[in-house]
């Protein structure tokens, strides 16, 4: 969420490896019997999907931070239509 609002994908491409990791894990611990690639596959879909719908994610989600701080952020570019 941190990196949507303040509009970096870095931040969210930095924390791939953790998400990925963490994936695995929790796939493992309910016990589906799962590979590498399962996990490569849902993450590459969450990023798909998430790089689709940046705008106005950003959008909705910066309407929701306080005035104060929207204003050091830069503008969401969505204009909803």
């Amino acid at each position: 969420c941190v990196a949507v609002v303040i509009d970096r994908r870095a931040l969210l491409v930095s924390g791939l490896v953790y998400a990925g990791s963490a994936f695995a894990s929790l796939l493992q611990h309910t016990g589906i019997n799962s590979t590498g690639a399962t996990t490569i596959l849902v993450l590459g879909a969450f990023v798909l999907l998430l790089s689709a719908g940046w705008q106005p994610l950003r959008a909705a989600l910066v309407a929701l931070v306080p005035g104060s701080l929207a204003a050091r952020l830069p503008p969401p570019h969505y204009s909803g239509s």
